[in-house]
């Protein structure tokens, strides 16, 4: 539960966010230029001359994405008054962070953070979230006034099973967590 009591107070809280250089999705088709063997960039991208592609354009403003986790409870914390619950939280791209101190992260950011659960011991909450993003190691950092930048995930607290993948523009992070009379299922997907 310490991932859940770490999100909501980061939510509370309020990245310079470098964005990857799209990949280049010109047309390789030899019939995009006619036979004039005159080809420009807007010809062969498709888009018409004279006007900037919008994709290629468009400024970094955050980080999207969703973080999720679902409890499942055993007899013995049942009996304690604990459910089956969720707390699910979505990232909408707010802006861009251009603090420092994040331990090797080449991309940090903000997002607006909106966190809705089921669970009795959790609460509602929205706010600002930053993440940071250390894209060589495949790691993700959020932040708190109170202790500046701490890892999102704990891969050894993931005893029940890790999977970790990244691309050019996005992580996700599967981590189980079986301490004994429940089970903690977390579920990271982070887009930039």
């Amino acid at each position: 539960m310490s991932l859940y009591l770490s999100l909501l107070l980061l939510v509370s809280c309020t990245g310079t966010l470098t964005r990857f250089n799209p990949d280049d999705v010109r047309s390789e088709n030899s019939d995009d230029c006619d036979d004039t063997g005159d080809c420009d960039f807007a010809q062969d991208s498709g888009v018409a001359t004279g006007e900037p592609s919008s994709e290629q354009n468009a400024p970094f403003n955050g980080f999207s994405g969703n973080i999720s986790q679902r409890f499942v409870f055993g007899q013995e914390y049942q009996d304690q008054g604990y459910n089956d619950c969720s707390i699910d939280m979505s990232l909408e791209a707010a802006g861009i962070y251009d603090g420092s101190g994040c331990p090797g992260c080449d991309l940090l950011g903000e997002s607006s953070a909106n966190l809705v659960t089921s669970c009795s011991f959790a609460e509602d909450a929205s706010g600002i979230f930053r993440v940071g993003v250390d894209t060589s190691s495949e790691r993700i950092y959020s932040y708190r006034e109170e202790d500046g930048w701490q890892p999102l995930y704990d891969s050894s607290a993931c005893n029940g099973g890790l999977d970790v993948s990244s691309n050019a523009s996005s992580i996700s992070v599967d981590c189980i967590y079986d301490a004994g009379g429940y089970t903690q299922e977390t579920s990271i997907r982070i887009l930039w």
